[in-house]
């Protein structure tokens, strides 16, 4: 499966993964993405949130992102997509306390914006873009993790990411 396009290579390289693909689209907010087949979708309004499966032996049989052990309230995986008018509105990165690893530019969907990494205080991971990509939307994809290299989802899934609404007047780094 082809999940996106890695811009940062020289020359720019497809980045190939293993895992299936779904994708998801919400015409009304203007973004869409790809995310791992096993994962579960919840909607309300323009926000999506999205679940890993349950790590083995909590009753239902499926198999999760990575073998870590349960992190309370950061495992199963979790990514979520929220939405506003302005970055301002998308609160505060990361979603609970913790302390930044690594800060790097990064695209999304043809917008330059910072992706963050944070390693949690109650442990696990978290990382969070934000991106302003119309006149009057904004949006955080956001990701919670036991396991940093299960911070390799998220890559692919902003990597996907595109944009249908017009995009800012002014395009520059999102915050």
């Amino acid at each position: 499966w082809v999940a996106a396009r890695d811009v940062h290579s020289s020359p720019p390289q497809a980045l190939v993964t293993s895992r299936a693909q779904l994708a998801y689209s919400n015409p009304a907010a203007g973004y869409y993405f790809l995310y791992p087949s096993t994962w579960s979708v919840s909607e309300q309004g323009n926000d999506v949130t999205l679940d890993a499966p349950p790590p083995a032996g909590s009753g239902t049989p499926q198999p999760q992102a990575s073998a870590q052990p349960p992190v309370a309230g950061v495992t199963p995986d979790r990514l979520s997509v929220h939405v506003a008018a302005t970055v301002d509105q998308l609160g505060p990165e990361p979603t609970t306390a913790g302390s930044n690893l690594e800060r790097t530019d990064f695209e999304v969907g043809g917008v330059t914006s910072v992706k963050r990494t944070f390693s949690l205080a109650g442990g696990g991971y978290e990382a969070d873009v934000k991106v302003k990509y119309a006149a009057d939307h904004a949006v955080l994809v956001s990701m919670r993790t036991g396991a940093l290299k299960d911070l390799d989802i998220f890559t692919e899934v902003i990597e996907s990411f595109g944009f249908s609404l017009k995009a800012a007047a002014s395009p520059g780094a999102s915050p």
